[in-house]
């Protein structure tokens, strides 16, 4: 079967039967370069959904979690990955993040700009990850400034 333009995204304590599952109908799961998520493509909305029936029981609803992208077609298959150059205390750090595949481009603008990575204390955190572990991980706030932010796709699987 040929990838479609419509991804499934699952993860979770149950995600290698529900993986098993999917192999059993002969759809082949593959992992996200992220890590711990796992993938599938679909020709159709309707594959996808009658995929998810049929691997979904009652006994493992708890263990894992399915998203339906609700922005399918051709960047299902493009990481979104977002660069940003942040400032704080007059130097200026590159960092990186990978959000997965198929992740919207105005989602990942909006997490840097308003949402989880607008914060001081995710943004030194990633600092410290990347590019300075001495750097001072700070409590929430909006002291470092975000200087240059590009959201890109890059070529999946």
């Amino acid at each position: 079967m040929s990838k479609g333009d419509y991804l499934l995204r699952f993860w979770g304590r149950d995600a290698d039967s529900y993986a098993e599952r999917l192999r059993m109908i002969g759809v082949s799961p593959v992992e996200e370069r992220t890590g711990g998520a796992l993938v599938a493509w679909f020709r159709t909305d309707a594959e996808r959904a009658a995929a998810v029936a049929t691997v979904r029981r009652p006994e493992s609803q708890g263990g894992c979690v399915m998203v339906v992208a609700d922005h399918d077609g051709p960047l299902v298959h493009c990481y979104t990955v977002a660069v940003a150059a942040l400032e704080v205390n007059g130097r200026q750090y590159e960092v990186r993040q990978d959000f997965g595949l198929g992740f919207p481009s105005d989602a990942a603008h909006y997490i840097w700009e308003e949402g989880n990575f607008s914060c001081d204390c995710n943004r030194s955190a990633l600092i410290a990850e990347q590019c300075d572990p001495e750097i001072e991980e700070l409590e929430c706030g909006n002291t470092i400034k975000l200087v240059m932010l590009t959201v890109k796709h890059e070529d999946g699987p």
